[in-house]
């Protein structure tokens, strides 16, 4: 039986409080939704739920709304996910675990990072991926001013990542507000 290729969406917001899918995962989802219309295949929604106290009203996991919102449109062919982590590392750790990971589908830079973390994550799954950008971009202004930092973040081995993730997020570091 012949599978059909899938494709990484990676979420990128939510409102302010955490109930509805942000105007970029929307932008992103459109795309993703015409493109795997057009040339098959199933998406991939893998996001979590957001570790920011402000977004309180997340009715549930992102992956899980992204696939609402597709499903609103009749489009059923989505697999949906749970990320250990709530970021693109997460996102690609589940994906790259799956039996034909095609592609990623999401803003250029951002798909540069991704590309480096899929290959620390699954060195061999990796060298196949499609890399496929949204046309336009997707990024908010902040976010595509720090895409920059992010990827040379990314090339750091990964465990210097979880160190710095640690620090940030399970020590006295953590009360410093580092995000809107």
């Amino acid at each position: 039986m012949h599978q059909l290729p899938e494709y990484l969406l990676p979420a990128c917001d939510l409102s302010a409080d955490g109930s509805t899918l942000g105007p970029i995962t929307i932008k992103r989802s459109e795309f993703a939704l015409g493109y795997v219309r057009e040339h098959g295949g199933v998406l991939v929604c893998a996001a979590g739920y957001s570790p920011r106290p402000w977004h309180n009203l997340q009715p549930a996991t992102m992956a899980q709304m992204m696939a609402d919102w597709f499903a609103e449109r009749q489009f059923e062919s989505v697999r949906v996910l749970k990320a250990s982590r709530f970021n693109t590392r997460g996102e690609l750790a589940e994906f790259l675990k799956l039996e034909n990971p095609a592609g990623i589908i999401g803003d250029a830079q951002h798909l540069d990072r991704a590309l480096i973390l899929a290959g620390k994550i699954h060195p061999q799954k990796s060298k196949g991926l499609q890399l496929i950008p949204v046309p336009g971009g997707a990024l908010t202004p902040r976010a595509a001013l720090l895409e920059p930092i992010k990827k040379r973040y990314a090339s750091l081995p990964l465990w210097v990542q979880d160190s710095a993730t640690f620090i940030l997020h399970k020590t006295p570091v953590r009360r410093i507000q580092l995000s809107e």
